[in-house]
């Protein structure tokens, strides 16, 4: 399944570990690279030492292309199984399932079983899922809901329930329980193709795992823009179904829809308006008078504190909350962020675009050519840039990513702190939610404002290279710890001197120094280090290395890319601009001359224009209005014809 190793003559690298998910009541994770799943148990042993089972899923790289045109990519998969980069995964609250998801579409979920002579995990391995679902756009969200009712999360015989929210912002929801199992497209087909009075099965039955008739395929919710996180908002009674479901998309919008029982997440129950720029990650959080508020980040510059509805029984009974008063505060972090943030979006696009144009059956054929005639290609090819360099000349994307509350064990209330994920970023930030829970000030005029800058507030732990991904553990009753990986890749290195080789590290909150500390973890230090490949070792017993250029142009920060809303200048601007660095019109603006109409603002002379580079401006936005204003003139001429044909045609009926 995994793709053949590189030649020996091409430069080999390890691919990094994007993404780590931890287990809620033991010591169990699993890392995720390009080319490998690894699931990672630490369990006491009998001696009273410490067991590692390390368990790998070689992955291929790349999406495999349709063997046949126009195929789906449920038949594609039935034809050709695979597991192919790997992106997100997830553990169910009672640890029981987890599930995982990709480039190729497809969400898988295992049944950890838990062998009763050794304690090890069982289930886990490529063929042995209980759940395939081939989803129509790659899932951004893997979320478990709590057990309710009087189901505990440790109910072996309780069902869960995962919501998956794709790309396109679609939300679906999935039941697993102990009867859970997969039957493979092949066989279905098959029973479905005997039991019927047709020969050969039909394109529906070939695809029926991606049939909208299938109930856990059914939209729940949907927005019209890339979803970018989910948070559910409790029951004030424990144990009951969440009344009210939060999204956050990359327009601005925080959407409060009601879930409950019947799952009506269509309904929308209002909007939260007023953000700046993108909201990438939601937090509901306690407010201290035992109801919750939500912490939502606006683009990578502050975080926002709301006022949720109160959970009744179907909707809230009191009149919605304009989003103007809902809007607590706005807490202003940003310059406590930017100094770390080291990835840049402009980088990145180019590393997707590289990437892109390698998979290429052009560009592999010329690859292979150019290995078997043996040439050197690495003589000519450009220095490397490096992110410390490029950093220091451009303005930083700020990126919040994920916002995680978390609290010692034992520790009161007024003690939780909020932990800030921003990509790209080499440290690991928190600040104390206490500090954003609290009334804003008023100004020295006496008016009520409620924007303030916390940057002092945040608590930051530096790293030495690029955070990809955390995860917070919090099943030991006495600390709260969590799992960093990092981008070892020679570009997001400090300097070539001193290189970091450090893949992924555990971080202890020592609630005395109100910080992150790095801790030895055993299983950490279990993870498997990337090797060469062997085609005479077993498969699955390692993680292989691959072509270096592959592991360059990996697209590792997809919040980066694809969050932030690019500025795309109007055509008028790019014509002005044209135009102007070209010197065709450094001259009164004729406007005879670019065919529209011309306006009485066109009365600078060339010299003026020429003068300085505010005179430039001044001539690149006159040329602008120019245009605009002719685009306008024609348009309402075009409109009196249309009137004027209309009126002699109504005159001559």
């Amino acid at each position: 399944m995994a793709e053949a190793g590189p030649s020996s003559s091409v430069a080999l690298a390890s691919a990094p570990l994007h993404h780590v998910a931890s287990a809620n009541h033991s010591d169990l994770a699993v890392f995720l690279s390009a080319n490998s799943i690894q699931l990672i148990q630490q369990r006491p042993s009998a001696s009273g030492d410490a067991n590692v089972n390390v368990q790998n899923i070689p992955t291929d790289v790349i999406v495999p292309q349709p063997v046949k045109p126009d195929q789906s990519d449920a038949a594609r998969y039935a034809e050709q199984p695979h597991i192919t980069f790997a992106r997100i995964a997830a553990f169910s609250p009672s640890d029981r399932f987890l599930a995982l998801t990709g480039d190729d579409k497809v969400l898988r979920v295992w049944r950890l079983d838990t062998d009763a002579s050794d304690g090890s995990i069982t289930g886990f391995g490529f063929g042995k899922e209980v759940l395939i679902k081939h989803l129509p756009k790659r899932a951004a969200i893997l979320h478990w809901m709590n057990p309710v009712g009087s189901q505990s999360r440790l109910d072996k015989d309780a069902a869960e329930e995962l919501i998956v929210v794709d790309r396109f912002g679609d939300v679906r929801s999935f039941i697993l329980d102990s009867t859970s199992s997969y039957i493979p497209p092949t066989v279905a087909a098959a029973t479905a193709a005997s039991a019927s009075t047709s020969t050969q099965p039909t394109d529906d039955e070939q695809d029926q795992m991606d049939s909208p008739t299938d109930p856990s395929m059914q939209i729940l919710l949907g927005h019209v823009s890339m979803v970018t996180a989910l948070e559910f908002i409790p029951h004030p009674t424990p144990g009951k179904v969440p009344p009210f479901v939060v999204t956050s998309d990359r327009d601005e919008h925080i959407r409060i829809s009601r879930w409950g029982s019947k799952r009506l997440g269509y309904v929308i129950e209002r909007f939260l308006q007023g953000s700046r720029s993108f909201v990438g990650a939601l937090a509901v959080v306690p407010d201290g008078a035992g109801s919750h508020c939500l912490v939502s980040s606006d683009g990578g510059d502050a975080l926002r504190v709301w006022a949720l509805p109160e959970a009744q029984a179907g909707a809230s009974k009191a009149p919605p909350l304009s989003s103007e008063a809902a809007c607590i505060s706005i807490n202003t972090i940003g310059s406590a962020l930017a100094p770390y943030v080291l990835a840049r979006d402009r980088e990145e696009r180019r590393r997707e675009a590289k990437l892109l144009q390698a998979s290429s059956k052009r560009a592999q054929k010329q690859k292979r050519k150019q290995q078997e005639s043996g040439a050197n290609t690495t003589a000519d090819e450009p220095a490397k840039p490096r992110a410390a360099d490029y950093s220091k000349n451009s303005k930083p994307t700020i990126v919040i990513s994920r916002l995680v509350p978390f609290q010692m064990p034992g520790a009161p209330a007024g003690e939780a702190q909020l932990l800030i994920v921003a990509e790209g970023a080499t440290a690991l930030f928190h600040i104390p939610l206490q500090a954003l829970l609290k009334a804003v000030e008023p100004n020295a005029d006496g008016s009520s404002g409620k924007q303030r800058d916390l940057a002092d507030q945040v608590r930051v732990a530096p790293t030495a290279t690029p955070v990809l991904d955390v995860a917070l553990r919090q099943s030991s009753s006495t600390d709260v710890s969590l799992i960093a990986t990092f981008d070892t890749r020679d570009e997001f290195q400090p300097s070539s001197d001193s290189p970091s080789s450090t893949e992924a590290q555990l971080f202890t909150f020592s609630s005395e120094r109100g910080a992150f500390q790095p801790t030895a973890s055993l299983l950490v230090d279990s993870i498997l280090p990337a090797t060469v490949d062997d085609s005479s070792s077993s498969a699955g017993s390692a993680r292989a290395k691959l072509d270096a250029s592959q592991v360059e142009n990996q697209s590792l920060y997809p919040s980066l890319t694809t969050w932030p809303k690019i500025e795309v200048p109007s055509s008028a601007e790019i014509i002005a601009n044209r135009t102007t660095r070209k010197g065709r019109f450094n001259h009164p603006l004729n406007t005879s001359l670019i065919g529209v109409a011309p306006t009485d603002q066109a009365s600078s002379s060339a010299d003026a224009a020429d003068a300085d580079a505010d005179s430039d401006e001044s001539h690149r936005q006159k040329l602008v209005k120019t245009m605009q204003g002719g685009k306008r003139e024609r348009g309402r001429e075009r409109n009196r014809e249309a009137i004027r044909l209309a009126a002699e045609k109504a005159g001559v009926q």
